[in-house]
């Protein structure tokens, strides 16, 4: 069984395998191997190739990435098509309950989170999104579309060096979700 590590974006995602190596173990992106030294050399390449594949793994971790908002709340029209004139929404309009969607943009960065945090490799969800409230939003919105249940750690990162990122990973724990 494996652990997915969910980053907020690419370059993150990068920085987590090259940087947490002596906890993680070795990533490959492209046949190469994934050190800090490469990253820093060609890391605009790197992040290319790592959105064009979705997410990078070894032997026990899949480190995959967000990039954004990739769920989002429903805007008013979608609950009611007369709300398309901001007139018509009424005042004040809060929907009970809340709805989210998947922005359409984005949609095949979702589609792949989806498909790993219920992939039957996967038995532990790690969020390593931003530490802030957005973030931690981000997850969740996630998390919660993807209608997954599966136990989660929370990664809180200061910065993603080898020594902050080792710390953080010694020091995880379950998220109340």
């Amino acid at each position: 069984m494996k652990k997915l590590i969910v980053a907020e974006k690419p370059k993150v995602a990068l920085k987590i395998a090259a940087n947490g190596r002596k906890f993680l173990g070795d990533f490959k992106l492209n046949g190469v191997l994934l050190t800090k030294n490469y990253l820093e050399k060609n890391e605009e390449s790197l992040a290319k190739a790592v959105k064009k594949i979705g997410y990078i793994e070894n032997q026990n971790y899949i480190i995959s990435f967000a990039e954004g908002h990739l769920v989002a709340l429903y805007d008013a029209k979608d609950y009611n098509p007369d709300y398309r004139n901001w007139r018509n929404i009424p005042f004040p309009y809060v929907p009970n309950p809340f709805k989210t969607k998947v922005s359409p943009e984005k949609e095949y960065l979702y589609k792949n989170l989806e498909k790993l945090m219920n992939s039957s490799q996967v038995d532990e969800i790690i969020n390593a999104c931003d530490g802030d409230r957005e973030g931690s939003n981000i997850f969740h919105l996630i998390y919660n579309q993807a209608k997954c249940k599966k136990p989660v750690k929370r990664l809180w990162v200061e910065s993603h060096t080898e020594e902050k990122l080792l710390k953080a990973l010694n020091n995880m724990e379950d998220e109340k979700l």
